[in-house]
């Protein structure tokens, strides 16, 4: 599990230096108007990754605390479960990893476009 985060971790670093380049080329282009594209984009996953995190916190908090009743019930620990419970929650999504390639794509294509000064 621990690889498995560090990967994640790791692949997620790579994807914003790789944001984080594409906006300052298009800083230096002026290319105004994909930099507001990108922007746009980027809060819109940024909104939808949180709200998805917040749901998976929540079922995740709700299901550990109802495991914990319920064990704690049959006098069992349930320090474990609980613990692989809310790693999960810092696992990236299959989804969410293709809707951040998605923007890297998009924002690969805009900062290879014509450069739009105002």
């Amino acid at each position: 599990d621990l690889e498995l985060l560090e990967k994640s971790l790791a692949e997620q670093v790579a994807s914003i230096v790789s944001l984080q380049a594409a906006v300052r080329r298009m800083i230096a282009r002026r290319n105004y108007l994909a930099l507001r594209a990108a922007t746009t984009l980027l809060q819109a996953l940024a909104r939808q990754c949180a709200a998805k995190a917040e749901q998976r916190r929540i079922r995740a908090h709700i299901h550990s605390s109802d495991t914990r009743i319920q064990s704690l019930a049959r006098g069992v620990n349930t320090r474990r479960t609980c613990t692989s419970r809310y790693s999960e929650l810092f696992q990236p999504r299959k989804k969410e990893r293709h809707y951040l390639s998605i923007a890297l794509d998009i924002l690969r294509e805009l900062d290879d476009g014509e450069d739009d000064e105002f």
